[in-house]
């Protein structure tokens, strides 16, 4: 996939949030780029009993609405998806070993001619998954290790939007202006342009910045940062935001800023920066970005479980995982808990090799992303 084709899907992605029609046009493009013949963007909602579609493309129908009743929450695909690490492209190599002899490939994929897929976790729960995924046909031959890496490239980008998207469920389909919207969120959230100049705040983001711990202020017009390397993250986000061609070279943690309030108080501020494809608003100002803030003080214990299945962590792992995102050192954590330094830190390394990590601000800033309430 060349990056004229990636840099337009991307940009889709971000379309989607506000005009989730753009999903359609995003996976029929994508099925294209990959040589699929068929494929979708799904929301499995298991506490309802349906899965929806954000987009598809190449499906019989009357097999996309049989699907909810015979294949929710037993297709094998996916259920095997559920041991592999989670925004990770995989081929047909890692289906279950009797894939052709199950119901699903036999009553619902084989009638359709298709065989062969590649695709990605992108969010799994208790009640819901998230999962991005293309067919071909028998004939068309299997996906290739080259596949799989586009979607890699591409799959942090729809995670991000759809997570986005997924928050905003439920408001009004169609705002007068991007505000108002920011105005109906319940986690502070402000709008600004590449250069920092806030265009627009809602009332929780402007009670936060009042207050004495808060490293966050609002100068000339412009969001300060009091953490001089937090600063140039921030501004290296906008500058990203603004540019999908800079945006997609970002990392998958790059997005989120974490803020050391001021006095030292644990834990920090977690900012998440997503890009924005906003009108220009009344002053004129267009807003490039719009700026999440997370102030995670209280207790995440009760998301341990989310944590475990995300990461693919053991019960002690996630607990360091998460005492550490709350800014405890892991001396602390060893104390507290009564293990020795050493256990605490062999358990710190079995943690960066299933994240892939190698620093533990690496770690907290993978946490907080995964867990971060919009």
């Amino acid at each position: 996939m060349n990056d004229a084709v990636l840099l337009e899907l991307i940009d889709l992605c971000y379309a989607a949030v506000d005009d989730k029609t753009c999903w359609q046009t995003f996976i029929t493009k994508l099925a294209g780029a990959i040589e699929a013949d068929a494929g979708d963007l799904v929301l499995e909602l298991y506490d309802q009993g349906v899965a929806e579609p954000l987009g598809t493309i190449g499906f019989d129908p009357h097999f996309r609405e049989s699907y909810d009743d015979e294949f929710l929450n037993d297709n094998p695909w996916i259920l095997r998806a559920h041991a592999l690490p989670v925004c990770k492209a995989f081929t047909s190599q890692f289906e279950p070993a009797n894939f052709e002899k199950t119901d699903y490939y036999n009553c619902w994929l084989r009638p359709q001619g298709l065989r062969h897929g590649v695709g990605a976790m992108l969010d799994r729960r208790p009640d819901r998954v998230v999962h991005l995924g293309f067919v071909r046909s028998h004939s068309h031959g299997s996906f290739l290790h080259s596949d799989a890496a586009s979607l890699d490239r591409i799959i942090p980008h729809v995670r991000r939007a759809v997570d986005l998207s997924e928050k905003l469920r439920g408001m009004q389909p169609r705002l007068p202006s991007i505000s108002d919207l920011v105005d109906q969120l319940e986690m502070p959230a402000l709008l600004l342009d590449r250069e920092g100049h806030v265009s627009h705040m809602n009332q929780p983001a402007e009670t936060l910045v009042q207050q004495v711990a808060c490293p966050l202020s609002v100068r000339a017009g412009h969001l300060c940062v009091d953490d001089v390397s937090a600063s140039n993250s921030l501004e290296r986000a906008l500058a990203c935001s603004a540019s999908i061609e800079l945006f997609a070279q970002q990392s998958v943690s790059s997005g989120t800023i974490l803020v050391p309030k001021r006095h030292g108080m644990p834990p920090p501020l977690v900012l998440k920066a997503y890009p924005l494809r906003a009108e220009a608003q009344s002053d004129g100002l267009r807003p490039t970005c719009l700026l999440l803030i997370n102030d995670p003080s209280s207790p995440i214990a009760e998301q341990e479980p989310l944590l475990r299945l995300a990461l693919n962590l053991t019960e002690t792992e996630a607990a360091l995982a998460m005492s550490l995102a709350n800014g405890e050192r892991i001396s602390e954590y060893a104390a507290r808990t009564g293990i020795s330094s050493g256990t605490a830190r062999w358990h710190l390394k079995n943690i960066q090799a299933k994240t892939d990590t190698n620093r533990t601000e690496d770690i907290v800033r993978l946490v907080h992303s995964i867990l971060l309430r919009i």
